[in-house]
């Protein structure tokens, strides 16, 4: 594993030089450190280290510590006239590995409701598409999506609206056909239907989108299609506002508290440091 940054540098050269590995095209990665090197490393650049830093990085890795966390502590200006990174003066270790810990944390408390709401909007648009458009293979007809007038873009959006729907709607119906197409790839259940009845319904392809295709999907269907996706996923975040503390769009608008299992989070962390200092966020 190489610990150390992402930044390359361009060479000439043979493969392999000073214990630098180079890759064709003439990229070099940097060179393997051990754990203690790079505790000196962040020593050398002005990051406040102490007897917990090896530990951490030693079960973490340097790379996914300091790299990914590093950003708001870089002095910017210093390092327009510096070949490598400046920490701001003060920078602990200890605060970029809670700022990397409470990350962690966050992904742990959001992931199962992400999984839920992805399962809903998946759900959401193939049941809307299938009862309005309830003909075999009616997601494949181009007929059956927006015009450039009702596709749906970011606010903001200042580009070309025209070729950026039709770019997208080709690209989906590329996709959905290429679903179509049994080979080694082919889901079992796609293939099992493609076998037994030749086609396969919206509502069991749906399991074998990705959410950014359900999201493309989504954008493309007409007005009706996708207010009738918007009344289906209103209905369910009601019902689960009430069962697990989620925020409803009602008290969102009105400014409301924040979802349980995240305040809970950030209490837990709050009142562990209180009592216990930084250090015992290594733990």
């Amino acid at each position: 594993m190489f610990h150390e940054s992402l930044r390359q540098r361009r060479v000439s050269g043979p493969f392999w030089t000073g214990g630098s590995l180079i890759i064709r095209g003439g990229v070099v990665a940097k060179e393997f450190k051990t754990v203690q090197e790079l505790v000196q490393l962040l020593d050398s650049r002005g990051v406040i280290t102490d007897t917990e830093t090896a530990r951490a990085i030693e079960r973490e890795s340097y790379y996914a510590i300091v790299n990914g966390y590093k950003a708001p502590f870089l002095n910017r200006e210093a390092m327009q006239s510096s070949s490598g990174d400046v920490f701001k003066s003060g920078t602990e270790f200890s605060r970029i590995y809670s700022l990397f810990l409470f990350d962690r944390d966050l992904r742990f408390v959001t992931f199962k409701y992400l999984t839920r709401a992805e399962a809903v909007m998946r759900t959401a648009v193939a049941y809307a598409f299938s009862h309005r458009h309830p003909q075999d293979g009616a997601y494949l007809e181009r007929a059956n999506f927006c015009t450039v007038g009702d596709y749906l873009v970011p606010q903001a959006f200042r580009g070309d609206k025209s070729a950026l729907h039709g770019q997208n709607l080709a690209f989906l119906m590329r996709m959905l056909n290429s679903k179509l197409v049994i080979s080694d790839r082919t889901r079992d259940f796609v293939r099992h239907y493609m076998r037994t009845y030749g086609k396969v319904p919206l509502w069991v392809l749906a399991n074998d989108l990705t959410f950014g295709n359900v999201v493309h999907f989504y954008q493309l269907m007409q007005p009706n299609d996708r207010n009738e996706v918007c009344s289906i996923v209103a209905k369910d975040a009601e019902r689960d506002s009430k069962l697990e503390g989620f925020l409803s769009p009602e008290d969102a608008a009105q400014g409301g508290q924040r979802p349980q299992g995240l305040q809970k989070l950030m209490r837990s962390r709050r009142e562990t440091v209180l009592r216990h200092g930084r250090r015992s966020l290594y733990r």
